[in-house]
């Protein structure tokens, strides 16, 4: 055997000690790759101190006066069900041999022992045990990556409801069934958080993270909350009974604003949605998209005339929110047909519908979102195809007072953000995930973010964020979040850093976050890994 090769534990039980001695000085059993660390003559003291011990093998002998050898390995199979066990007997008796079997026994040799017969016992006997701890090891680790995944697919899953709707209710049951979760059917409230992620100072990473569970640890006092998130929004999902549901979304709402305000008064500038309540999972996509429109309309709360100055969302007139995603996925694509559809079909409303005030609030927030779009991929040449300045209510509806006009300068604005996005991005989605990749291997440990990768690599943001979705199936914060720790594993199985170094080495200048996300991601504790491994 090799020196670095692992050793097995062996428990040797005969009645006889001249067996016993026999046994260890004959047979080499380091060569085999056991250690001996019991040998007992009685099989009473044996099971004593079974538990401590907890060998990979037992080798004992079949005929002893305390308790005899099927009765001991039956005994044995109780405490420690693993530990392989084989039996030696002077007396050749089939029914033993097919007893011994049916305990679990895993070999049978006959009084007198040969030695060929017993090297080849070892032998056997190690290999199985190798493959055992493999396989153990193999589940183990597949047990971790469900219980990763498991997290993962419950993010993509609620994302994609959320902002596609992409899911019908057969599969939406089918999911929540697999991942036990009892809320197909809930009462909801959908409170979104969008993170400018310029104004977030020190570790981005860990301040969203903070952010998250600080936030989640308020909401969850009214109801069950599920948390996921994209690369710059946070959603939390309160949900339980309707009565319950109803009766604390003023409180949830308050809640929700209260530490919107409280994180800029800490210089972190965040914007909040809040929708009302919604039943069932099916209903995400509306509620995300009543959190959007307030986020859009500045939510109304500096507004002094009250929340809702532009929101149309709870009367009988509603609005095309489906039409208009479809409208901005159409952009992205550079698909003329689809956008003049949509566009077509946003301004298709009843006659009465179409007055004024309610054209100019539509057209208003579709301007809002295309000037956010446009934000990100003009340049200073590009400034003169767009107005470069936010629209204004009183403006939009002076230079363009009909339904139509407006429609129009809907049309005209969308069709040239298709080209400027066309021709930002003409490389392949796999070059730009490669690319940014490789920048993020190169700065994963400094204070990174989906902002810094995109300018580094001269995308847009939201381009990047959607590519990187697609191609990894994986958030950019859950993958720097995962390389973080895997290089925290390799340091801290390769050196002798302290922890608080480790943290920093990573990236993580809190190492209380640190540690938390550590063992949230693997399970166990940071000197617990180092340990074992």
């Amino acid at each position: 055997m090799k020196e670095d090769d692992k050793m097995y534990s062996l428990v040797l039980l005969d009645d006889e000690k001249i067996v016993l001695q026999g046994i260890q000085k004959v047979f080499h059993l380091e060569d085999y790759g056991f250690q001996v660390t019991g040998a007992f003559n009685n099989p009473l003291k044996a099971l004593e101190n079974l538990e401590e011990l907890k060998p990979d093998l037992i080798i004992t002998d079949v005929k002893m006066p305390q308790m005899d050898g099927l009765e001991f390995s039956a005994r044995v199979k109780e405490i420690l069900p693993d530990t392989e066990i084989v039996i030696l007997s002077g007396y050749d008796e089939f029914s033993n041999a097919q007893h011994a079997l049916k305990l679990g026994v895993r070999d049978y040799l006959l009084k007198p022992i040969k030695k060929a017969d017993f090297a080849a016992m070892l032998t056997r006997m190690r290999k199985r045990i190798e493959e055992k701890a493999a396989q153990a090891a193999y589940y183990e680790s597949l047990q971790k990556y469900a219980e990763s995944n498991h997290t993962e697919l419950k993010n993509q899953f609620f994302l994609e409801l959320a902002e596609t709707g992409k899911y019908d209710e057969g599969y939406i049951r089918t999911f929540c069934q697999q991942m036990h979760l009892d809320m197909a059917d809930a009462c909801m409230i959908l409170v979104k958080v969008v993170i400018n992620d310029v104004h977030i100072q020190g570790d981005y990473m860990s301040a969203v993270g903070k952010i998250t569970e600080e936030l989640k640890g308020l909401l969850e006092d009214f109801a069950g909350t599920e948390v996921f998130l994209s690369d710059e929004e946070i959603y939390f999902l309160i949900w339980g009974e309707k009565e319950e549901i109803e009766a604390s979304e003023e409180d949830i709402r308050n809640t929700a604003e209260s530490f919107e305000e409280e994180l800029r008064h800490r210089q972190v500038l965040v914007y909040t949605g809040i929708s009302r309540p919604v039943t069932g999972l099916g209903q995400l996509l509306i509620a995300r998209n009543e959190c959007d429109n307030q986020i859009l309309m500045g939510s109304g709360r500096e507004d002094q005339n009250g929340r809702g100055k532009y929101d149309l969302a709870g009367g009988d007139i509603k609005i095309p929110y489906d039409d208009i995603e479809t409208l901005f996925a159409a952009i992205s694509m550079n698909d003329a047909e689809k956008m003049r559809n949509s566009i077509e079909r946003i301004y298709d409303q009843p006659a009465n519908a179409l007055y004024r005030d309610f054209s100019s609030s539509l057209t208003f927030l579709i301007l809002l979102r295309l000037g956010r779009m446009i934000s990100r991929y003009e340049s200073e040449g590009d400034r003169e195809l767009f107005s470069g300045r936010m629209p204004d209510m009183k403006e939009l509806q002076k230079d363009y007072p009909s339904a139509a006009q407006q429609k129009e300068l809907i049309g005209n604005t969308a069709f040239v953000l298709a080209d400027l996005i066309a021709t930002k991005e003409v490389a392949s989605p796999k070059k730009i995930v490669r690319d940014a990749l490789n920048y993020i291997r190169e700065h994963y440990n400094e204070n990174i973010s989906l902002t810094e990768v995109s300018e580094n690599i001269n995308i847009s943001k939201n381009y990047l964020c959607d590519i990187f979705k697609k191609e990894l199936n994986v958030t950019f914060i859950n993958y720097v979040t995962s390389l973080r720790i895997e290089k925290a594993k390799e340091l801290l199985v390769s050196t002798d850093m302290k922890m608080y170094e480790i943290s920093a080495a990573v990236g993580y200048n809190d190492y209380a976050y640190f540690s938390q996300i550590f063992k949230r991601q693997t399970g166990t504790t940071l000197s617990a890994y180092r340990r074992r491994n």
